[in-house]
């Protein structure tokens, strides 16, 4: 078994157990944070074996990390009842500081990454969403990130908005196959495009693509390592020669 289905097998069996253990124990399970290939995976496989009564959240709107709660039966799914904790890491707003920053102290202080959510980064201070077991580590502990000074504290940021920030790049393809719309969002040469796909470079829907000639529709993310992550827009206009002008966002 490959290192990839093995990790896929895994997941499965952690979404069997938290279902189980809600029916069968009468009270909720979560997952830790899933990211956007897990959370894509999970929601295919919970719609393959038909489950009800759960709910995905991540800490506030739009999250691209999220648990996925189990609820039993009496039980109605709320965000409310997530075993995640919201804290705002402050420090002075001329000093620049990288996810990577904060992820790296974090870590520093035996914290697993799957026990962190986003992070929402703005001038002086990180936004952050975390397991609530971890939580007190983090107030307690974390006083620096990198060389630079920081405060921790617990705050209710269950009404913020995760807004993502996009670049338009638009042109005209052949066809709507994998290949011609991976040399547009690169910008290399067809022959090259196939080259990064057949070298599993490319992942549509989170999901590593297996030919060249995948057709993209409306909403389907597609990322090229190295490159970035894009999503496709509705914006499709087949034009008289039977080509398509299409936009597609790229996440910045």
């Amino acid at each position: 078994m490959t290192e990839a289905n093995q990790e896929k097998a895994l997941l499965e069996a952690k979404v069997e157990d938290i279902f189980t253990i809600a029916r069968e124990k009468n009270y909720p399970k979560y997952t830790s944070f899933l990211n956007e290939s897990q959370v894509y995976f999970v929601q295919a496989y919970i719609q393959k074996r038909h489950y009800s009564n759960y709910l995905f959240y991540g800490g506030c709107k739009n999250n691209r990390r999220l648990m996925l709660g189990a609820f039993p039966d009496y039980m109605q799914p709320d965000q409310e009842d997530f075993p995640i904790v919201s804290l705002k890491i402050q420090y002075p707003s001329h000093y620049e500081l990288s996810h990577r920053d904060f992820l790296g102290s974090i870590m520093g202080l035996n914290v697993k990454r799957e026990a962190v959510g986003d992070m929402i980064l703005q001038p002086g201070e990180c936004s952050l969403f975390v397991r609530d077991s971890i939580a007190p580590v983090i107030l307690q502990e974390l006083c620096k990130v990198g060389r630079v000074g920081v405060s921790v504290s617990q705050e209710d940021l269950s009404q913020m908005e995760l807004v993502e920030s996009f670049q338009e790049r638009a042109g005209t393809v052949a066809s709507m196959r994998l290949d011609a719309v991976v040399a547009l969002a690169a910008r290399v040469s067809r022959e090259k495009a196939v080259s990064l796909i057949q070298s599993g470079m490319v992942m549509v829907n989170y999901l590593v693509a297996q030919s060249n000639h995948v057709p993209l529709k409306p909403a389907d993310i597609l990322t090229i390592r190295g490159v970035g992550k894009f999503c496709i827009t509705d914006e499709i206009i087949q034009t008289k020669k039977g080509r398509f002008h299409i936009t597609i966002n790229q996440y910045t």
